[in-house]
């Protein structure tokens, strides 16, 4: 296996990251914040967090808010301690002065002290004097006139917000529960349905691949010019007519939905125009049409062998895109359905004899990118294929058999 970026971030997160994740999580964060995931824990841990965020207790406000969910949940109250954590940072280093000088305010209001301003503050402090006196006037102000109305008012304070948070809490994270048990029951459904309709899908799908079935005994026909998306097709079905679409070919000129949905209609339009050319009133008609991308541009089929050669010298040593459409008409009652598929090839350097090789054959100039896979030896030119090689080799099997499977071809009619 080729050792890249993504192979080698992969192994070390299966392998290093997510056990070590998952030992400190059961080993140490666990045990530490004992996590309840019930919603009267964490509206508990949420009305404790903060209470002690708006009391004036900064830089101990985690250890305190530990102290006291431990203690809770030794008295039997579940508390989660890491949503009291997370609430601990509502104070914080922008929030903790406005929120302190709050609490101030609101202990002076309620003993009916005069507020002290900075200067008040600073003139009762003695200018001279003894240390402790300077300290003894530092304590009588700090404690006195500004610790204890700070303390009233942040018990005040945070007792009439922190009060009402807990059913607050309690009532949101109840309701989140029952829409997320009703999220969950719906995508239960949902995915039990998608598992029904597969199910049905492949039945139908398993049915369509019976060669007994019934589509295989009318008249098909492949609007296709392309040898290799008629050798493919002898592989599903034989006995069948080739008779190639005619029609001029446009696309856009730069990949994206518009090239995806225009590839489609051309698919559909080369069975049509097969259709309206003969008289096949009970006849199913196979159509498809490949592009090749590389960076922004396309590459259709090549008009001379000069071409050839500029887009090999192009694709060699690089990848590329193949797109394929496929289309289906039922002339028995005028359904049609189109799919498209898309594979990622990866070539190797091409040596210059190779290219003038290939470039001097005729078939170069019957496929797009002026390349196919039959003709060079894929081990030692073609690196690796993300995707389906008969998407890149022109008629993708199983978007075919989808395609049938979805039309109902064996339906009396």
């Amino acid at each position: 296996m080729e050792l890249t970026v993504p192979v080698i971030w992969k192994s070390l997160r299966d392998h290093s990251i997510r056990p070590i994740a998952r030992l400190l999580d059961q080993r140490l964060i666990r045990p530490l914040l004992r996590i309840e995931d019930t919603a009267e824990s964490v509206a508990m841990g949420v009305a404790v967090g903060l209470f002690i965020a708006l009391t004036p207790t900064v830089g101990i406000q985690m250890i305190l808010m530990l102290g006291a969910g431990t203690a809770l949940i030794w008295c039997g109250i579940p508390c989660n301690r890491l949503a009291g954590v997370i609430m601990c940072w509502v104070s914080n280093p922008f929030t903790f002065i406005p929120m302190y000088y709050t609490d101030y305010r609101l202990g002076a209001l309620l003993l009916q002290q005069p507020v002290i301003s900075y200067h008040e503050f600073q003139s009762k402090i003695p200018a001279e004097g003894s240390w402790s006196e300077i300290l003894s006037a530092v304590a009588q102000v700090g404690i006195v006139e500004l610790g204890i109305p700070m303390w009233l008012g942040s018990l005040v304070l945070a007792t009439t917000i922190s009060i009402p948070s807990y059913p607050i809490t309690l009532r949101f994270l109840r309701r989140a529960q029952t829409r997320l048990s009703k999220f969950k029951k719906l995508l239960g459904k949902r995915k039990e349905k998608q598992t029904m309709r597969l199910l049905r899908h492949t039945q139908r799908r398993d049915h369509i691949l019976d060669p007994t079935n019934r589509w295989r005994r009318r008249r098909i026909i492949l609007a296709s010019q392309s040898p290799m998306r008629k050798k493919l097709f002898e592989k599903i079905q034989n006995p069948f007519e080739c008779i190639p679409a005619d029609l001029e070919e446009k696309l856009p000129r730069r990949p994206g939905r518009r090239l995806k949905r225009a590839l489609r209609n051309l698919a559909v339009a080369k069975a049509k125009n097969v259709a309206r050319h003969i008289s096949a009133p009970d006849a199913l008609l196979f159509a498809g049409d490949t592009v090749v991308i590389h960076g922004n541009q396309i590459l259709g089929k090549p008009s001379s062998p000069q071409e050839v050669r500029t887009m090999l010298d192009r694709l060699a040593g690089t990848a590329h895109e193949v797109w394929t459409a496929l289309a289906i008409l039922d002339t028995a009652t005028g359904r049609h359905l189109s799919g498209i598929r898309s594979a990622c090839v990866h070539l190797r350097t091409l040596a210059p004899e190779e290219v003038t090789l290939w470039s001097s054959r005729s078939r170069a100039l019957q496929v797009a990118g002026g390349y196919h896979l039959d003709e060079l030896d894929t081990p030692s030119h073609v690196e690796r294929i993300d995707g389906d090689l008969d998407t890149v080799l022109g008629l993708p099997s199983e978007l075919l058999y989808d395609l049938l499977a979805r039309l109902e071809v064996d339906t009396p009619h």
